[in-house]
């Protein structure tokens, strides 16, 4: 990182995802960018103060340029983010720009990590002549994208005319590096002030017409050998596709989903107790812990990690089955609630009813039987149930699980459990039963789609 030309960052929501606060500070105290963030207080959080500017002013070719940082509110419900104090994006970044307008700066440019359609709402009030966004993965161009498969969801930029006609850019260009986002704008100055005239550009993909630079790859080749050699590593086969793709795990089950569920149910299977077939007979999963597909052929140990690359634990926890129906509930909840992958559980979930009703016919693998069966859910009968770390503490929004639970037994680390698994069961032979139905209105999947930024398709 340290080695690219980077003028300046904001932090990302995956900074927090190991040791949360700790984590950030620990990449932080590495990187030798300078961080902005607008709209978070860390007064609570004096490890992270030094390393944390409301704003920077760089300037270059005679121009005095103030970047600003602001990112999402949801930070706290996806990530342990300690006692850090979100605020609101708008009038936090705001007050901010106020002052860099006092210190008589030419330009101001917002590093974001809201999604795309925050930015376009915040833009249309911010004194900022151009966003640089993040976070909801939105692939912005103007004209044909060079690959056939990617489905721009804006133009690149996208304009956004405040009432005083004044213009503010939004560019993001996807994720994952698979783009680099190129804009060259032009400015004119108009009452006193510069605004933007007119710009060109687009994002750049990253195939193999592009170089790369030889001192870094010189640096990356020795990391890059002992990764290789440790990922081609061949831990098993299966003879079926595990495909996740963009959308299909956030609005039902999934065969990847399903199969890392087993693979939880089965780390219990190993810790059963007395005549029991398992120690849980249910696991649950977040859709967005999920971020790969196994097909067809040999699996990797890299494989594995591309599935599951946020190094967490599979722990287990037991809740009633009033609370079991409420975090049910809230995985449908609205458009961005994560839904669960499920091992154990039948249900049928339908978003045409109001929320707070949309699951019903709720039937729960037993783990203390002698034939593993399924029974209805009792609102007072305490359930075991596997589930991530990440999850139990709040992760996603799962906050009510750690104050509802009876009490929580934190497992071993994810990759080793799924491993385990496919080690034991391969070659994999696996099909995705019909426990879980889901019922879809055309309307919410293209909300959905609004606020994820996936290219849907609904089917019947």
């Amino acid at each position: 990182m340290n080695l690219l030309p980077v003028d300046v960052q904001t932090l990302g929501n995956h900074e927090f995802d190991v040791g949360g606060p700790y984590g950030a500070i620990n990449y932080l105290k590495l990187l030798h960018t300078p961080t902005v963030l607008s709209n978070v207080d860390a007064i609570e959080e004096p490890g992270l103060r030094p390393f944390l500017q409301k704003f920077i002013i760089i300037e270059k070719n005679g121009l005095k340029i103030g970047v600003v940082g602001y990112v999402t509110t949801e930070y706290p419900t996806t990530e342990n983010t300690g006692d850090l104090v979100f605020e609101d994006e708008l009038e936090e970044t705001s007050k901010v720009i106020i002052e860099l307008r006092k210190q008589n700066v030419d330009l101001v440019v917002a590093v974001s990590h809201t999604g795309y359609e925050k930015d376009k709402v915040i833009a249309e009030s911010l004194d900022a002549d151009i966003i640089v966004g993040g976070h909801s993965h939105t692939l912005l161009y103007t004209g044909t994208p060079p690959l056939p498969g990617d489905k721009p969801q804006g133009l690149y930029p996208t304009v956004i005319t405040q009432e005083s006609g004044r213009q503010t850019l939004i560019v993001q260009a996807s994720a994952y590096s698979k783009y680099l986002g190129y804009l060259k704008v032009q400015f004119e100055k108009k009452n006193g002030r510069m605004q933007v005239k007119s710009w060109e550009g687009n994002p750049i993909l990253l195939d193999e017409t592009v170089s790369t630079d030889p001192g870094i790859e010189a640096k990356l080749t020795p990391w890059r050998d002992e990764v290789n050699i440790i990922g081609s590593k061949e831990i098993g086969r299966t003879f079926v596709d595990f495909e996740k793709s963009l959308w299909a795990c956030h609005i039902g089950p999934c065969m990847i989903g399903r199969l890392i569920t087993d693979a939880m149910i089965y780390e219990y299977v190993q810790q059963r107790e007395g005549r029991s077939w398992t120690k849980a007979g249910v696991a649950v999963l977040q859709c967005g812990g999920i971020r790969s597909s196994i097909m067809h052929g040999n699996i990797s140990y890299a494989d594995l990690w591309n599935i599951l690359p946020f190094e967490d634990s599979y722990g287990m926890v037991e809740l009633n089955g009033q609370h079991f129906k409420e975090m049910l509930e809230f995985s449908v909840q609205h458009e961005n609630s994560p839904f669960l992958q499920m091992s154990g559980v039948k249900a049928k979930f339908d978003f045409t009813k109001p929320v707070g009703e949309r699951v019903s016919d709720i039937f729960v693998r037993c783990s203390t039987c002698s034939v593993p069966t399924y029974e209805p859910l009792l609102t007072h009968k305490y359930y075991r149930i596997i589930m991530a770390a990440y999850m139990y503490n709040g992760g996603d929004g799962y906050d009510l699980i750690k104050k509802r639970a009876r009490f929580w037994t934190p497992g071993n680390l994810d990759v080793e459990v799924f491993m385990n698994y496919i080690k034991t069961f391969s070659p994999l032979i696996f099909e995705l039963d019909e426990n879980v139905s889901v019922k879809l209105t055309p309307e919410y999947v293209q909300r959905m789609k609004r606020a994820k930024g996936f290219d849907l398709e609904v089917y019947p």
